[in-house]
C-alpha cells in the first residue's frame, strides 16, 4: 500500500475537488521533497486535507504517520546520518560510552530498539527520527518557535506492515554493537533472521516501530519512530567491474570465479549506471531495492541442476545471490530512495506569517508545550512565555 500511496489520495474524489490554492504544482516542490505537496494557511484547512488523506489509510486498515518541521528544507535523515560517514562507526561509540557511564539506565532495557529509543529521548544521535500518529502534533511541530521566519512541512506516510519488518529494525537497531565493520556482510545481517528476499521488501519500503510509552512525553506525543538502515555496498560487482575495466572485455581464466559469474549473467552498467562516471567510487555502488531486484532477475535461469555446490543451493533455497562476502555493510545510514519519496510521501506546507494563528489555534484545543512537554521545566516556559514574555522588554 506504502508504494501507491500518494495514487491512492489522488484518485479520492475529495482530492479532484479539492481547491488549488490548496495544492502545490510539482515544479515548485522542494528538490528533496518532489512528491503530492498541499498548502494550509489555517488549522480548519489542515484539517480538511488530514481528512482526505485518511480516507486512504481507513480503506488500507492502517495507521497515518507524521513528522512536522519547523523549516521545510530540512531533510528527512536521522541526526545519526548527518555526520556518520562510510568508515565512522560512530553509534557504537556514543552507545558504548553512554552505557558505560549510566549502566542502571538501561539494565531492564530487553531490546536493541528500546535502548536506542531511551537514548534518543535524552538527546543522544541515533538511527531513529521521530514521528507521531497524531497530525495535530506534527502540526504544532511544523510551527514551533524555532524557525519561526521559516516554511513549515508536515510530512506523512502510510506504514507498511510485515511480520518480519519487527525482527529485521532488531538487527539494524543492534548494529551499535559492531566495533568494525570491515568484515561484516550482508549475510551477518540476516542470518537466521530473515531470507534475502524480505530483506529487499525491507529495502523497498520505510520501517516503523513504536516505542514503550514510558513517560508523558512519548505517550502525549504519540510517539512513533522510523528506524533507518544502514548503506549496503556490493563489494563483488564492483571488483567484477574492475576485472572486466582492467583486464578487457573478455572474461578469462585469470578471473575469479566469482566475477566470472557476475560478468557473465549480470548487466552491471545497466543495474548501476551511475559507475560510467567513476567505477571506483564506493557510493556508485550502493545497492537499492531496484538493484537488487535486478541482480536478482539476473539468476532466475540458473537455479537448476547445474548447481553443483551445497552453498549455493542453500542460498538459492533461501533467495540469496550465491556470493559470499559480496554485499557489504557499512556505518554510512541509507537514505530513503527517490522512488519511494515521489510515491509514499506526501508534505503539508504551513507559511511563516500563519505560524503564530496556528499555534494560537492549536493551544485553545490543548495542543502546546505544557502538553507535549509535560516536564515542570518545560511547563514553566509555557506559562512563562504566555503571560510575562507578552510584555515587550521584559526578559
Amino acid at each position: 500500500m506504502t508504494n501507491s500511496f500518494v495514487k491512492a489520495i489522488e484518485k479520492t474524489n475529495s482530492y479532484k475537488t479539492l481547491p488549488d490554492e490548496y495544492k502545490v504544482s510539482l515544479d515548485l516542490c522542494h528538490p528533496l521533497y518532489p512528491h503530492l505537496t498541499f498548502k494550509v494557511t489555517s488549522l480548519s484547512q489542515y484539517l480538511e486535507i488530514i481528512n482526505i488523506i485518511k480516507s486512504v489509510s481507513k480503506k488500507a486498515k492502517c495507521e497515518l504517520v507524521f513528522r512536522g518541521m519547523a523549516d521545510h528544507s530540512w531533510d528527512l535523515l536521522p541526526s545519526i546520518a548527518r555526520k556518520t560517514l562510510i568508515t565512522d562507526p560512530s553509534e557504537h561509540k556514543m552507545v558504548s560510552e553512554l552505557m558505560l557511564l549510566y549502566p542502571g539506565e538501561f539494565t531492564n532495557i530487553s531490546s536493541n530498539f528500546d535502548l536506542l529509543a531511551k537514548m534518543q529521548h535524552y538527546g543522544l544521535p541515533t538511527r531513529l527520527l521521530d514521528f507521531t500518529t497524531n497530525p495535530l502534533v506534527a502540526l504544532f511541530f511544523a510551527c514551533y518557535k524555532e524557525k519561526k521566519d521559516s516554511m513549515g512541512r508536515v510530512i506523512s506516510t502510510l506504514p507498511e506492515t510485515q511480520p518480519f519488518f519487527d525482527e529485521h529494525i532488531e538487527e539494524v537497531c543492534g548494529l551499535h554493537s559492531i566495533k568494525n565493520f570491515g568484515n561484516y556482510f550482508l549475510e551477518n545481517l540476516i542470518e537466521n533472521v530473515i531470507s534475502f528476499a524480505e530483506f529487499i521488501y525491507c529495502m523497498k519500503y520505510p520501517l516503523f516501530a513504536k516505542p514503550q510509552y514510558s513517560n508523558d512525553r512519548i505517550k502525549n506525543q504519540s510517539a512513533m519512530f522510523m528506524v533507518f538502515q544502514n548503506e549496503v555496498w556490493d563489494y563483488g560487482a564492483m571488483s567484477a567491474y574492475e576485472c572486466f575495466r582492467t583486464k578487457g572485455t573478455t572474461v578469462d581464466k585469470y578471473v575469479r570465479r566469482e566475477n566470472q559469474d557476475i560478468l557473465q549473467r549480470e548487466n552491471l552498467q545497466e543495474i548501476y549506471p551511475q559507475i560510467t562516471t567513476s567505477s571506483s567510487n564506493i557510493e556508485n555502488w550502493f545497492v537499492t531495492y531496484e538493484t537488487l531486484s535486478k541482480i536478482c532477475n539476473s539468476y532466475k535461469s540458473s537455479i537448476d541442476a547445474e548447481v553443483e555446490s551445497q552453498y549455493y543451493d542453500q542460498m538459492f533455497s533461501r533467495g540469496l545471490i550465491p556470493f559470499k562476502h559480496r554485499f557489504s555493510v557499512v556505518p554510512q545510514i541509507k537514505k530513503i530512495d527517490n522512488e519511494i519519496m515521489r510515491n509514499a510521501f506526501c508534505s503539508i506546507l504551513i507559511e511563516p506569517k500563519h505560524k503564530k494563528k496556528i499555534l494560537e489555534e492549536l493551544d485553545s484545543i490543548n495542543i502546546n508545550e505544557r502538553f507535549l512537554f509535560p516536564e515542570l521545566e518545560y511547563t514553566v516556559k509555557y506559562v512563562k512565555d504566555k503571560y510575562w514574555l507578552s510584555y515587550k522588554g521584559v526578559d
